[in-house]
């Protein structure tokens, strides 16, 4: 009786971590679906965000540099992060 009960706990350890590490992934591929990330590019998930919105902010900069060549480059930066932060790519600002 006592074999069963340390079995059925052994089971249930490992099914509840085995569950634990499918909603981790599943919970991952929801964000790399919904940031549009494809399944060829590998690595962690931080890493893949910052890369994607670096990715972003240098592509607005450059679609605002065709629109508007006579910015100083601080100002298109700033007008491209500022973009970039809307569209939730990057962290809000804190403080002043």
């Amino acid at each position: 009786m006592i074999v069963w009960i340390a079995l059925f706990l052994i089971a249930g350890t490992v099914a509840g971590i085995a569950f634990g590490v499918m909603c981790t992934r599943l919970h991952n591929r929801h964000i790399r679906l919904t940031l549009g990330i494809s399944d060829g590019m590998n690595g962690e998930l931080g890493q893949l965000q910052a890369r994607l919105a670096a990715r972003s902010v240098a592509d607005t900069e450059m679609q605002i540099n065709a629109a508007a060549p006579h910015l100083k480059p601080q100002h298109r930066r700033r007008l491209a992060l500022a973009l970039a932060r809307q569209r939730g790519l990057l962290p809000r600002r804190t403080g002043a």
